[in-house]
């Protein structure tokens, strides 16, 4: 599943990078392909050659994220580091995602005529990653249960973690 979506994340940033001109305009318009396409995906994210979040799509997400360094976990700033370093994509461990979700971050390296421009951020969380996995299986009724020392902590009905295109 994660391979689906890192071989999506894949396809965005080259889309990025043959672009005719690296611009908001341009990522928005690719960005709405991908977001409807890899639904599991909450947004997307463009971060500069200093990594910082340049542009974010869609724009609600944006809220608290555009204009802020790639410098909090060093988990994450790793995966960006070694996305870079291998040309390929590559996963955060598990984190608080901006609005207080757990997931993780994929990240893939924008080239343009062989000269980084920056990288892809795309946040996945955990729950919408169990509802595409489980719930073909499990019908529409199942239920995600998160828990710590044993005892609930929180349940999410699946038809809260779907997300339309």
């Amino acid at each position: 599943m994660l391979d689906r979506q890192a071989r999506d994340l894949g396809n965005f940033a080259d889309q990025m990078g043959r672009s005719p001109e690296l611009a908001e305009t341009t990522f928005q318009e690719v960005a709405v392909r991908l977001l409807r396409e890899a639904p599991l995906f909450s947004a997307v994210t463009f971060l500069n050659d200093r990594f910082r979040r340049e542009w974010v799509f869609p724009f609600a997400a944006g809220r608290g994220v555009k204009g802020t360094e790639l410098n909090g976990s060093p988990d994450e700033l790793g995966a960006a580091k070694r996305s870079l370093k291998t040309g390929q994509p590559a996963a955060s461990g598990l984190l608080t995602l901006t609005h207080g979700e757990k997931g993780i971050h994929l990240y893939v390296p924008v080239f343009r005529e062989s000269l980084w421009q920056g990288l892809v951020e795309g946040p996945i969380q955990v729950g919408r990653l169990a509802l595409e996995l489980i719930g073909p299986s499990a019908g529409k009724d199942f239920i995600i249960r998160s828990s710590m020392n044993g005892k609930a902590v929180k349940s999410i009905p699946p038809c809260l973690l779907r997300t339309e295109p």
